[in-house]
């Protein structure tokens, strides 16, 4: 035992600044723990999102014959208005069914490539070109951003110039919603050479 009362109190000093440091460490380190593991969760939850798409109410599936499963496309045809999958007769609608109450935005990846065949005996070739669609559409108003493809006229939303089309309401939690987006589009005339 000390008998310096002078070296006690240091010692005692001593003791109890270093006592107070080690609990002011761990309360520290506990609040700077706390704080990082304490955040606010967000959770998206889960869609379930059918798309159905139909020339003239005959729906397409994955076994039809406009349905390319290597490209995983549906195949329209924008010029002859007597083909079965003629674009005029095109509908898509989706069924949408989130897990939390959301609101949605869809994407139309919208691409299309023309074929020309030629009548003269001596061409065989068949030659291809993509189209590209200006940012606004077509020339006038009704149709999906960078697209020919027609708004149907109950879809409750709009588009911007990002692409995107954003449904206005919000889609209420386990309940499936039935969108109607697409009901027809621009024909696509026929190149006439001479």
């Amino acid at each position: 035992m000390i008998k310096n009362p002078l070296k006690r109190k240091v010692l005692l000093s001593t003791l109890s600044f270093l006592l107070l440091l080690a609990t002011s460490m761990i309360v520290v380190y506990a609040w700077f723990f706390k704080q990082e593991e304490k955040g606010i969760v967000i959770s998206t939850g889960d869609f379930v999102v059918e798309m159905f798409v139909s020339f003239d109410g005959e729906i397409v599936s994955l076994g039809s014959d406009f349905y390319d499963s290597e490209q995983g496309v549906v195949v329209i045809n924008a010029f002859d208005e007597e083909s079965d999958n003629y674009i005029g007769d095109l509908e898509v609608y989706l069924k949408v069914t989130p897990a939390i109450p959301a609101r949605i935005r869809i994407k139309v990846q919208d691409e299309w490539q023309v074929s020309r065949y030629y009548s003269d005996p001596n061409i065989s070739d068949v030659f291809t070109e993509t189209i590209y669609y200006e940012p606004n559409g077509p020339d006038t108003d009704g149709y999906l951003p960078f697209s020919a493809l027609e708004y149907d006229l109950s879809f409750n939303g709009f588009s911007d110039i990002d692409g995107y089309l954003y449904y206005d309401d919000i889609l209420p939690k386990d309940t499936e919603t039935t969108i109607d987006l697409i009901d027809g589009g621009l024909r696509y005339p026929v190149r006439s050479n001479p």
